[in-house]
């Protein structure tokens, strides 16, 4: 098929992937794909031509994708605190192609090839792409939510200003596409589960509370070997999962695909509500649920530590195999 840029952009505001768009065309790599359209002078999802990035756009968490950055960036990011730098490095180009045109930042290609494990073994490595960020205010603003140097152990406090909670849930899907496993030992919905592993106990603790004020249930912590494990499991949990974390294509999409093949169509059958919240994002209007919080690392307006108290408000819609 003849590659042709509004057909491209439309298949991918749409939800494709880069790389399965590269494929209806007959290319082997997403990466072909992106460059055909920066060449056309056109981007996917708000067609933003690449500029200089502020060095203080995580200072207010506004947007979802840049709570799904920094998601990802506390699972599978890095600082450098005498460069005053913060990086991020994954194999997934759809995820990273994304994030690098609304940052506005390069994406840098790490070439994969073969290594040799400490038991001598041969590993083929993908490649795999970083997105490198410099700024003495952007280093400090991602601090607030635990991405702080030397973090594999001791995740540092999370911190959510009052007015950044409609966002939080794609905090929670960038941790997911980064550290998180989907797993479905049998087609009953009941038997699947999400684990997140970690080194850092603090992390996982500071996970599960923000899974509760998304009233997400029975999420469990434990020691997992050398690790440790956030586990949610239950059909109503992954009913919450499918209608409310991965609703909408955003970065990733080998996960949510895989995630929606196994559960949309299930759920349904089997009478659980999968669409358990509505709207692009978690609006002041839509609660999160019915509860109040003690929550040390949720910041009231005034910017001191307290209560998170969430109101039940009457919304205008009714909420009606391994991946790793």
């Amino acid at each position: 098929m003849r590659f042709n840029v509004s057909e491209a952009v439309s298949l991918y505001e749409g939800g494709k992937s880069l790389t399965e768009i590269a494929a209806i065309f007959g290319y082997k790599t997403g990466k072909s794909v992106s460059d055909k359209l920066a060449s056309a002078g056109e981007w996917p999802r708000g067609r933003r031509k690449t500029k200089p990035y502020r060095e203080d756009f995580l200072h207010v968490i506004d947007a979802d994708w840049k709570a799904y950055f920094l998601g990802l960036l506390v699972t599978d990011g890095w600082v450098d605190e005498a460069r005053k730098s913060v990086h991020l490095g994954l194999v997934d180009f759809d995820a990273m192609s994304y994030l690098s045109l609304l940052i506005g930042a390069p994406l840098a290609t790490v070439k994969g090839g073969e290594k040799h494990s400490p038991e001598g073994k041969i590993i083929s490595c993908r490649d795999s792409y970083r997105l490198n960020l410099c700024g003495a205010s952007l280093y400090e603003d991602v601090s607030r939510f635990g991405i702080v140097p030397r973090k594999t152990h001791c995740v540092g406090p999370i911190s959510w200003k009052m007015h950044e909670l409609p966002h939080l849930r794609y905090f929670l899907r960038g941790v997911i596409d980064g550290d998180g496993t989907f797993g479905f030992p049998s087609n009953a919905p009941g038997t699947a589960y999400c684990r997140i592993f970690s080194a850092s106990l603090s992390f996982l603790d500071q996970l599960a509370l923000f899974f509760r004020i998304l009233s997400f249930e029975r999420v469990k912590v434990h020691p997992a070997n050398e690790y440790w494990c956030l586990e949610l499991c239950g059909a109503d949990n992954m009913a919450k999962m499918v209608g409310l974390i991965y609703e909408h294509p955003l970065g990733m999409a080998r996960k949510r695909q895989k995630l929606l093949e196994k559960f949309k169509g299930r759920l349904s059958d089997e009478g659980e509500e999968n669409t358990l919240y509505a709207g692009n994002s978690l609006e002041p209007g839509l609660h999160l649920g019915n509860q109040s919080e003690q929550c040390p690392g949720l910041d009231n307006p005034q910017g001191s530590v307290g209560h998170v108290h969430v109101v039940d408000e009457p919304s205008e819609t009714a909420m009606s195999d391994e991946e790793g």
